[in-house]
């Protein structure tokens, strides 16, 4: 959490944004995620602390984070295709989100954010196999297209639903 802060802050400063201002966005930008671990853990039960580390752990585990920097560099040519970005970076918050939920709801006894999203990994080895190996695909595309990453938010929609049923 702290790096991806850091990194914003310091692109917004080195392109002339007042450090107050940088300061308030980056904190505006990771409060919409916010929601989402406040929501996880009231219908989980799980601490807030918890949450957020397995949220940060699935996007490191599934290079989540990078994804996301991907889709946001994407070239935006038409009113489409600035839609279909915004929409693919909703996508990709929201199963992130919901994988986040389907770890915290695969717990079986109380344990750290670190052995319950490796225990989840295991449980789910093939499901996140194949994503995986589709994101190392991407990664390796010098071009990659609009098309490329809506499959990839698709695989990703199919590791959230598939592992939602591994409670």
């Amino acid at each position: 959490f702290r790096q991806m802060f850091e990194e914003k802050m310091g692109h917004l400063i080195e392109h002339k944004v007042p450090v107050e201002l940088a300061t308030e966005i980056c904190r505006s930008d990771f409060l919409f995620f916010a929601t989402s671990f406040i929501e996880i853990s009231n219908t989980s039960g799980e601490r807030l602390a918890t949450v957020v580390d397995i949220y940060y752990s699935i996007g490191e585990q599934l290079q989540l984070n990078w994804l996301g920097k991907i889709i946001n560099q994407l070239p935006v040519a038409s009113y489409w295709q600035a839609l279909a970005r915004e929409t693919y970076l909703d996508d990709l918050a929201w199963q992130q989100r919901a994988l986040s939920y389907n770890v915290v709801s695969s717990k079986q006894v109380s344990s750290s954010a670190k052995t319950m999203v490796n225990n989840w990994v295991v449980s789910n080895q093939e499901a996140i196999g194949r994503t995986s190996a589709m994101l190392f695909q991407l990664q390796a595309e010098s071009q990659p297209d609009y098309s490329m990453f809506s499959v990839a938010l698709r695989e990703l929609l199919n590791l959230a639903q598939s592992t939602a049923h591994n409670k």
